[in-house]
């Protein structure tokens, strides 16, 4: 009887994961250095705005991780991809706003999104040759048409 008691005590605390120690806790606090997301995106704010794009990058992703469900982690997400256009990083960047139209269909945000979205297909088919050789009229417009379908705002409601 006792032997059946101590492995029920065992399971149930192996099973709870030690979340009555309270450790969640201790791991937030670590990730986040104990500071607000309003605090974490201050500060990332202030890294691009010396030019270290990929530290703030780190730290808008540090705010995800430590406060996915707080407004700054929503605007995180979208300096997140903001900064990847920024850095010439166009698939990256087009996978974050892709990932952010899906979670968020339906926030104020979303048509921003949209348009940044065609933005950095826009900026993606660019290249050098188009600004010296070729000549505007003759441009290939399969980008642009690209570019213009990304702007689909079907089921989109701006929240106020």
């Amino acid at each position: 009887m006792n032997s059946r008691f101590a492995l029920i005590i065992f399971l149930l605390s192996f099973l709870s994961g030690c979340s009555f120690l309270g450790l969640d806790k201790d791991t937030k606090k670590l990730v986040a250095d104990g500071l607000s997301p309003k605090e974490l995106y201050q500060q990332a704010e202030d890294k691009v705005e010396s030019g270290l794009i990929e530290q703030a990058i780190d730290q808008y992703e540090q705010i995800l991780a430590s406060y996915p469900n707080s407004k700054y982690a929503v605007q995180a997400r979208i300096d997140i991809a903001y900064n990847l256009y920024k850095q010439k990083k166009y698939n990256r960047a087009i996978i974050q706003l892709d990932d952010f139209i899906e979670k968020f269909p339906n926030i104020a945000p979303t048509p921003y999104a949209y348009y940044l979205r065609g933005v950095v297909a826009e900026s993606k088919s660019n290249s050098i040759l188009d600004q010296i050789v070729t000549d505007n009229a003759q441009r290939d417009v399969e980008s642009v048409k690209d570019a213009y379908n990304y702007r689909d705002f079907s089921g989109v409601q701006i929240l106020k």
